[in-house]
């Protein structure tokens, strides 16, 4: 598992519940932008299947990221038409169905999205393609998604869970690093006299 993905300066005890519950969404969403998302438990796929699994959505995620980026140009509930045609490319080669109960061994092969925290309705897809379109579907219908943000220091996705949304960089260490750069910029930029007036 990749390294933890950080929220923010300040994790806001502050946030209410339902705002923490709708930050799920765009956890899981990060994680898949930045390749670091769990295999799927009890989905009775071996190993070369995971790895084969993982190869496919590496292809999409450049799409997907395109996609979340163009959402992003736009505040909530509007979706600019550049997102929704990329969104609308990627759906259209995605079907998902709903599916109710357990995995069963004849589901090898498939893919499952679950459905508001819960496992009793799940959304299945032939693709990883599906997964993608799930996860921006949620997000592009998601009021907390101007808090996914990438870090400008290391390029990382990360969910800015502050209570004033100020968080700009993913982590204290790209703080630090950012920082350190604006400082010695200051210091290679000359510094300028003040012209003195007219004797």
């Amino acid at each position: 598992m990749g390294p933890r993905i950080q929220e923010g300066r300040k994790k806001g005890k502050a946030l209410g519940a339902a705002v923490r519950a709708q930050l799920g969404a765009i956890r899981s969403l990060a994680r898949d932008l930045n390749a670091e998302s769990r295999p799927i438990r009890g989905s009775g796929a071996t190993d070369a299947d995971g790895a084969h699994f993982a190869g496919q959505r590496d292809e999409i995620r450049p799409a997907a990221q395109a996609v979340v980026e163009a959402t992003l140009s736009a505040p909530y509930p509007k979706v600019s038409d550049d997102a929704a045609q990329r969104f609308n490319a990627l759906a259209d080669q995605a079907p998902l169905h709903y599916v109710a109960g357990l995995w069963r061994p004849e589901d090898a092969g498939q893919h499952f999205i679950t459905i508001g925290g819960g496992h009793a309705v799940l959304q299945r897809s032939a693709t990883p393609q599906g997964v993608w379109v799930a996860l921006l579907a949620d997000f592009l219908i998601n009021p907390q998604r101007d808090r996914l943000r990438r870090c400008p220091v290391c390029g990382r996705w990360f969910v800015d869970a502050t209570r004033n949304r100020s968080a700009r960089r993913c982590s204290r260490k790209c703080t630090i690093v950012w920082s350190n750069a604006q400082r010695d910029q200051k210091a290679q930029t000359p510094i300028r006299r003040k012209r003195e007036g007219r004797r």
